[in-house]
């Protein structure tokens, strides 16, 4: 089997890129219209806010669900127990 040349790779690698740039914008498009909907639906739309404070909301939001997400994936019981070794094989 031949080997394929070095442009032919690149083109290759640069397209797969470029499909995955695609795929990340589409992701994140669709985040952002959830968002929008919940916001309109939260009544967000119908009040004055400036951009900035918004922003500082929404952050302070993200803030306290990541807080809420570690604490309940942080482990509760953090007792270890300690084996004990004699150095002898129990296959004898």
């Amino acid at each position: 089997m031949a080997r394929k040349p070095l442009n032919q790779k690149k083109s290759e690698a640069l397209a797969k890129l470029e499909a995955a740039k695609a795929e990340i914008e589409k992701i994140e498009k669709a985040e952002a219209e959830r968002v929008g909907r919940l916001a309109i639906r939260a009544g967000l739309t119908e009040l004055d806010i400036k951009d900035s404070d918004l922003l500082d909301a929404f952050k302070e939001l993200a803030a306290r669900f990541q807080q809420k997400n570690e604490a309940v994936n942080t482990p509760q019981n953090t007792t270890t127990h300690s084996t004990f070794t004699t150095g002898h094989s129990t296959n004898e």
